[in-house]
């Protein structure tokens, strides 16, 4: 099978899955599946202008063909990317920059009499430019996503691809073009045919895993501070405690309630309220020293914290550093203050304890701190 063939089924499979797409309702897809879509475009209409240079002057498909190519190959990165994280303006005036301004190198080189191994050698490499980005983003942390790290790999091969075929017309000493089957430039179009093939099944996959994270997350989570829920905390924290009931290790349960929360909201709104329940999550969140412990939202201005250490300078510090904090709002700084009531488990396996239980030790500890005055803490063992 010869090059020109490959470029063939790459157009029609290009417009295959466009036509795909769009039977599937431009609706019901998310806006990188949307680029992508576009992009799958461009390089159709770039792969019937490099083949239309069988009718038509070799310069002008060199030149329209390669202005397609670098905007839907810099288009499909910042589609990838977008699926994955917000794309920067910073990404966005790179890709900009290296797809047009790459294209502006292309066509001087070209309309200066460059051979066709020349425009192949900067063809590939201002193309080769704008792949690691997204090849980077989606390897970062493989952990996340086996379908995430697959695209990852697929945009790595094309990126070797780019290379090999880059280096193989700078140094093979003899003339190339875009319909040479050199080993490189079949490995090339091989890669890119695999790319086509792969790439709309896996992006497909990865959307749905992303929107599967999405739902599971606003199941768990609250839509205001980001904790677990209150549903999503229980279940964490029975099977913590009965798993610590069985060997043994001693566990500490803090409860956090934020002092007259009402005259929070009364005095600066409701708004600047939520400010500064956020504000405690995101600072609670950092003081959880380890993998295994546990921070959710308990109730409307309550959190729950549940942790494997018993170690009273522990307690201390984290309630030490939350007990007192200041909110920036339109109206000014104030200060609030927490309320801690703790209660540590030292030996669970001499009581067969429930999470209800220990809550309501949390409780008592809590109303004894506020007892007290604000921004206390109260620490009771069982």
């Amino acid at each position: 099978m010869d090059n020109a063939t490959i470029m063939a089924l790459l157009l029609l499979g290009y417009v295959a899955n466009i036509v795909f797409f769009l039977a599937y309702g431009s609706k019901e897809i998310e806006q990188g599946l949307k680029l992508h879509l576009i992009s799958m475009g461009l390089f159709a209409i770039s792969y019937v202008l490099f083949l239309s240079r069988l009718f038509i002057p070799e310069i002008v498909s060199a030149i329209s063909g390669a202005l397609f190519s670098f905007t839907g190959l810099g288009l499909e990165m910042v589609a990838l990317v977008s699926m994955k994280e917000p794309v920067s303006r910073r990404l966005k005036l790179f890709i900009t920059v290296v797809a047009l301004g790459g294209w502006a190198v292309f066509s001087v080189i070209a309309l200066a009499g460059a051979t066709t191994s020349q425009r192949i050698v900067v063809f590939s490499l201002i193309a080769s430019l704008l792949v690691p980005y997204a090849a980077k983003t989606f390897l970062a942390k493989p952990r996340d996503s086996k379908m995430g790290v697959a695209i990852g790999i697929l945009i790595l091969l094309l990126f070797a691809s780019l290379l090999a075929r880059m280096f193989e017309s700078l140094w093979s000493g003899r003339e190339m073009t875009i319909f040479a089957a050199t080993k490189s430039q079949v490995v090339f179009y091989v890669v890119q045919f695999i790319y086509m093939l792969l790439s709309n099944t896996g992006i497909i996959l990865f959307s749905k895993e992303k929107a599967d994270r999405q739902l599971m997350l606003a199941a768990t989570h609250d839509a205001l501070t980001g904790a677990l829920n209150r549903g999503a905390f229980e279940s964490f924290a029975v099977t913590a405690i009965s798993a610590n009931a069985r060997s043994g290790a001693p566990y500490t349960v803090m409860l956090f309630d934020l002092d007259d929360f009402k005259r929070v909201n009364d005095t600066h709104g409701h708004h600047v309220g939520d400010l500064v329940l956020k504000d405690f999550a995101s600072a609670a969140a950092r003081e959880i020293v380890s993998e295994r412990d546990c921070f959710g939202r308990y109730g409307g201005d309550e959190f729950i914290l549940i942790m494997r250490s018993v170690d009273e300078t522990v307690v201390d510090r984290i309630a030490d550093r939350l007990r007192s904090r200041t909110q920036r709002s339109a109206a000014g700084a104030f200060t609030y203050t927490v309320s801690t009531g703790v209660t540590r488990v030292l030996s669970p396996k001499d009581r067969d304890l429930t999470l209800e239980e220990v809550t309501i030790s949390c409780d008592q500890a809590m109303y004894e701190a506020k007892a007290s005055g604000a921004g206390r803490l109260v620490i009771r063992d069982l």
